[in-house]
């Protein structure tokens, strides 16, 4: 079927039966992996560093709000006159990034339109594979494209029975500032967990008064940042 539809390469970790000796008999590159993810990461990193190396990359993850705040980035940027892309849409998500559809849509847009000026990424905080966690996924990810700014919207539970505790989602979300390095790492200060989060340049949110050095807040009339 691969083949027929003219696809490049086939990756997968569960090969049909007899999808190795029909790709070798049609000289079919056929990949086979204990981690697809792995492979999907590079493909996206290989991608974003050969097609689109001077965007300026922004990664968005948590439990919930993650495509509001992704489209409300692309939307701010893309007013402001940017040239913006972005991996979610009104029609299809591909925000687990296990589908290497996204490295196709950066490879597209790039060659249609250009090198974008920001690349506005959507990760999956838990993603699984066969019923089973794909340990340090967002991280994984986040770390492919290369990002200045990451955006955490909060820590809860959600995908259980790939997750079964909030300290699993805890960690799975905590490696996320460590692949974002000395970009800056917006943090929601109203959500306990993701206060607790260890990023080495964090900027926090809240919607109400805080005193954080590096922040803005939202006082009820108007959004507040250096006391201004």
């Amino acid at each position: 079927m691969a083949f027929n539809k003219n696809i490049a390469c086939l990756i997968t970790q569960t090969p049909k039966d007899g999808a190795i000796e029909m790709a070798e008999k049609l000289n079919f590159p056929l990949i086979i992996t204990d981690n697809i993810e792995l492979a999907n990461a590079f493909a996206l990193s290989h991608t974003v560093k050969k097609y689109s190396p001077d965007s300026t990359s922004i990664v968005t993850t948590g439990t919930n709000g993650k495509s509001t705040t992704s489209h409300l980035i692309y939307h701010i940027l893309k007013t402001l006159g940017f040239h913006t892309f972005t991996n979610t849409d009104s029609e299809s998500e591909f925000n687990t990034l296990i589908d290497p559809m996204v490295s196709k849509l950066i490879f597209d847009e790039v060659k249609d339109n250009g090198q974008p000026d920001y690349l506005v990424i959507e990760v999956s905080e838990v993603q699984g594979w066969l019923g089973n966690l794909m340990k340090n996924h967002a991280a994984l990810m986040s770390e492919a494209v290369n990002p200045k700014v990451g955006v955490i919207t909060n820590i809860a539970m959600d995908h259980i029975g790939l997750v079964n505790s909030i300290e699993e989602v805890f960690d799975e979300i905590s490696a996320v500032p460590k692949a974002i390095g000395n970009g800056i790492c917006v943090l929601n200060h109203d959500d306990d967990l993701v206060r607790k989060l260890d990023a080495e340049n964090p900027f926090y949110t809240a919607m109400s008064k805080i005193e954080e050095e590096n922040s803005v807040y939202y006082n009820g009339e108007a959004i507040i940042y250096n006391d201004n």
